[in-house]
């Protein structure tokens, strides 16, 4: 999926909230890129390239990610998983 997103979220943002609609965030996490552009004009080389860039970019968004103790989110999408609250219905 290519998505062009006109917010950026920091964690702590996401985490605060998700607390505000009795949400608890179990986890967050920079996502895999996707495998490839929508519309290639060479499926093969356009998809070669696409994976090597990927493959790049995310492995520095994910050593960011770890050195800044996961305050920094840094990959085009994210992960986000979440749970309600105990003691809501």
């Amino acid at each position: 999926d290519q998505a062009f997103h006109l917010f950026l979220y920091s964690p702590e943002t996401l985490r605060s909230l998700l607390q505000g609609i009795g949400l608890e965030t179990i986890a967050i996490h920079n996502s895999v890129p996707s495998r490839g552009p929508l519309n290639p004009a060479n499926p093969w080389m356009s998809r070669l390239k696409w994976r090597i860039g990927a493959a790049a970019f995310w492995s520095c968004a994910e050593l960011l990610f770890k050195v800044t103790g996961g305050r920094v989110v840094w990959a085009p999408s994210f992960e986000l998983i979440a749970r309600r609250r105990e003691g809501l219905s």
